[in-house]
């Protein structure tokens, strides 16, 4: 996630459509094709296999992900901050993406202050009112335990009382200043701590909490044994649409360049498996 970041151009979309034969050969109406309702098979006979083409593609103005085997993602979600401005939420809605995360604020990586993304409530209200599962996220520069719960209950104050259906993630990635940021060169150990601390905090609060970082991040910088009991939202723009070998993720965001109706510029977008 870059920390100046959220709008696919529609190219052709093509579907292969694999049906799986038990006893008996199954018959595959066009609505088991991805974007329409899912077929019923008779009793006794398997489902259709479903295959879409690799990457973020269109069919009827909807939006669908495959993975490098075809496989569909069962949502698509974005992730907004400051930098992309206004969002049209009911666009969005529209053309099928299910969930949305939003950065609520940051922590400086030089002077350590506390700051709040100022699209941050608006973006989430709107979003709720358009229908989009929504979750949170806050850029973590914290040095120590006792800032990561800061953060954790900086997040919980501005969300007001507010219910959400995804968890809140701590954003963890190296500075914009690297390696002059003041977490860039802090040992595992210390981060997992952090971590703990913050999710910790977020759940004393009622909410489920989260961790975000690159696909490197997660092998290199953190334990995963030790956070796996909270959410995984992993960065990981491989090639040809092909997974992250990192596999323990809930949320997987493909790119940080898509272009989508209704958000200016380029886009985060993630999705759930």
């Amino acid at each position: 996630m870059k920390n100046n970041k959220c709008g696919v151009i529609p190219g052709k979309f093509i579907l292969v459509l694999i049906a799986v034969f038990l006893s008996a050969a199954i018959s595959v109406s066009p609505s088991a094709y991805a974007g329409g309702d899912a077929a019923v098979p008779n009793e006794g006979q398997a489902e259709p296999d479903i295959r879409v083409a690799p990457g973020l593609n269109y069919v009827d103005n909807e939006l669908f992900y495959g993975d490098a085997d075809g496989i569909p993602a069962a949502s698509i979600g974005v992730d907004t901050s400051f930098y992309n401005g206004m969002v049209d939420w009911e666009q969005l809605k529209e053309i099928g993406v299910d969930f949305a995360l939003i950065r609520v604020g940051g922590r400086g990586w030089g002077n350590g202050s506390l700051y709040t993304d100022n699209w941050f409530r608006n973006s989430l209200l709107s979003a709720q009112k358009a229908g989009i599962s929504v979750g949170v996220y806050f850029y973590s520069m914290a040095a120590n335990s006792p800032e990561a719960k800061r953060e954790a209950l900086y997040v919980i104050e501005k969300l007001d009382g507010i219910e959400l259906d995804l968890p809140i993630y701590m954003d963890m990635e190296f500075s914009g200043d690297y390696p002059s940021g003041r977490t860039d060169g802090l040992p595992t150990a210390e981060r997992v701590d952090f971590a703990l601390a913050f999710c910790k905090e977020i759940e004393r609060a009622g909410y489920s909490a989260g961790i975000y970082a690159s696909e490197s991040f997660f092998h290199d910088e953190l334990n995963y044994d030790a956070i796996s009991d909270y959410s995984i939202w992993v960065a990981s723009y491989t090639e040809n649409n092909k997974r992250p070998a990192f596999e323990n993720f809930d949320i997987w965001q493909f790119t940080d360049s898509a272009r989508l109706p209704g958000v200016s510029g380029s886009c985060d977008v993630n999705v759930r498996f």
